[in-house]
């Protein structure tokens, strides 16, 4: 098991004022008539924009990716079979010129092991999409063609590949499956796979060749509070100034009151 070194935190959903210079995160929220996607200042916590989801919807994972020469946004549902598409209305070669805006514009139908949808990163270097639906199982999407129509709001993926993952606990023992695969970020510095593992305390880090686990974070020493659930949220920390990684993560979990820069640390 491998560790952690926790660079700073931030109060999710604070009033602060931001600054010149904020970095945004999109942040899919669930529940059923409580779903939404927000877009929320990281320097200050503090949510410029909600868009509220259709009740009959457990919103779960989203991701942003490039689309005719703009962004757009996809967000997972939990049992409905159903994602939901965003326009992202921003200036990334340019980002501080103007704050983020999303608008809800179609669905697309979610295709994995069980018809679920958990969690989901886009994947630049491959050009796809890496979903997890609370099995043992990433799948791999691959956005089809778009027409010449103007109407791109709905979107149709094609499966083109299903990963099982595995992990051993020594190397004495035999590779098992990992199961409930959660919340998933592509880490563009080994391109592997980081996960959430539902109703535990670590990260898994995952190979995209063969999917099998080489690493395990255990993260059970960040602070949460009183009610708080589980561990389930994990995004890259890029600079805004190079549009680069740098080798940072953002986490935090469902009803956690911070969001917590971590950098991963291999003994």
């Amino acid at each position: 098991t491998q560790g952690l070194e926790v660079l700073s935190a931030t109060r999710v959903h604070g009033s602060n004022s931001g600054n010149g210079n904020s970095l945004y995160m999109l942040e899919s929220s669930g529940l059923y008539g409580r779903s939404n996607l927000r877009i929320v200042d990281i320097s200050s916590g503090q949510v410029l924009q909600q868009v509220n989801v259709d009740g009959q919807y457990f919103a779960e994972g989203c991701t942003y990716f490039p689309y005719q020469n703009k962004y757009k946004v996809v967000q997972l549902t939990w049992k409905s079979g159903t994602g939901l598409v965003y326009d992202l209305d921003y200036d990334f070669q340019n980002g501080n010129t103007n704050i983020p805006a999303l608008s809800l514009v179609g669905t697309f139908p979610i295709q994995t092991t069980n018809g679920e949808g958990w969690g989901i990163v886009y994947h630049p270097q491959l050009d796809q999409f890496i979903v997890s639906d609370g099995s043992s199982n990433l799948h791999f999407w691959k956005l089809r063609s778009s027409s010449d129509s103007d109407n791109d709001g709905d979107l149709e993926f094609d499966l083109v590949r299903t990963l099982p993952v595995t992990r051993r606990l020594s190397l004495e023992s035999s590779w098992t499956s990992v199961w409930r695969l959660n919340e998933l970020e592509w880490d563009p510095h080994s391109n592997t796979i980081l996960a959430n593992v539902w109703q535990q305390n670590h990260i898994v880090r995952i190979r995209l060749d063969d999917g099998k686990v080489t690493h395990q974070y255990d993260l059970s020493s960040l602070s949460r509070p009183s009610g708080a659930d589980v561990l389930n949220g994990i995004a890259a920390v890029w600079d805004s100034r190079t549009t680069s990684s740098v080798d940072q993560f953002w986490v935090t979990g469902k009803l956690w009151s911070q969001m917590y820069r971590i950098q991963l640390v291999d003994n």
